[in-house]
């Protein structure tokens, strides 16, 4: 076997088994309305929550909610919970960001996260850390099929479809090596060897 093959044999089968990841969006409802309207109340007192599904697995990178800050400054969580039917289940992830004292509608969240989901059905939570979290404005444009509010009065979550809050998330998706490409990378291997080995 000439030996130039077995080199381009070997690099052609490591670049289609190498990990590949593209940022892609994984939600996004579109803001609420525009302006400085108000919207759901987002505090310590009261959080909110939306459902959403994947198909793939991903490697969540931002998330952003669109907030009013309300001329208030104050600790934002965001955080990421399994299913738990109606309502979140357990928290799975969580981060903070810090809310800007100013006031008009915008995406907020945080960023450079390296958070790992497997494809499946989880819930998104915006939660007022100290003092107000300001209000999420509604409706989005395409709001999420199911959402949530936590009250602290009860102290549990509590399913409310009509929340319409916008969300936006981003990650990235690794393409995982397949059999068949590892197969062939590892015949590609063992010619490698052989080659060597007859030399």
């Amino acid at each position: 076997m000439n030996k130039n093959w077995i080199r381009v044999l070997c690099f052609t089968l490591l670049l289609f088994s190498a990990t590949a990841a593209n940022a892609v969006v994984i939600v996004d409802t579109g803001p609420g309305p525009g302006g400085d309207t108000g919207g759901w109340t987002l505090g310590d007192t009261q959080w909110l929550a939306g459902e959403f599904t994947t198909t793939e697995d991903y490697i969540i990178t931002s998330i952003e909610g669109w907030i009013n800050p309300l001329n208030s400054t104050g600790i934002v969580r965001v955080a990421l919970y399994s299913d738990g039917g109606e309502i979140p289940g357990t928290q799975l992830f969580s981060d903070t960001f810090s809310k800007p004292g100013t006031s008009g509608n915008g995406w907020y969240g945080v960023s450079g996260l390296s958070w790992e989901l497997l494809a499946g059905t989880y819930w998104v939570s915006f939660e007022g850390v100290t003092g107000t979290g300001g209000a999420m404005p509604y409706p989005s444009a395409t709001p999420l099929a199911n959402e949530a509010f936590f009250n602290s009065i009860n102290s549990a979550w509590n399913e409310k479809d009509d929340l319409d809050i916008g969300v936006k998330i981003l990650g990235d998706v690794s393409a995982v090596p397949e059999p068949t490409a590892l197969a062939l990378l590892g015949l590609g291997l063992v010619g490698g060897l052989g080659y060597r080995r007859k030399k």
